[in-house]
């Protein structure tokens, strides 16, 4: 229970989006590239090809944490939006070191 307080899920879903973002600047500047005549596009090519899996797994990944999460809060009879999992969290996490 402490490591799932220590990873804070809105910093993963924000850096997921940041690097979706970031794979979608880069499908422009491929585009944009494409158009030039004798510029070398095979790197970027290459590199949106390989990092294209990635951040589709991450993306999957992130939403089955979010999923889990709202099971989670829901289990214990909250609801998810107005629970944050920072909050949700550490009251296990108080329960743990009281109990110990």
């Amino acid at each position: 229970v402490c490591f799932l307080f220590s990873v804070s899920l809105e910093n993963v879903q924000i850096d997921v989006q940041d690097l979706t973002r970031g794979l979608d600047n880069a499908k422009k500047e491929l585009v944009i590239r494409q158009t030039m005549k004798n510029v070398e596009i095979r790197s970027l090519e290459e590199f949106i090809n390989i990092v294209q899996d990635k951040i589709d797994r991450l993306v999957k990944d992130a939403k089955l944490a979010q999923d889990a999460f709202n099971q989670c809060v829901e289990y214990f009879g909250e609801a998810p939006r107005t629970q944050s999992p920072s909050n949700f969290f550490s009251i296990f996490v108080k329960f743990q070191r009281a109990y110990q």
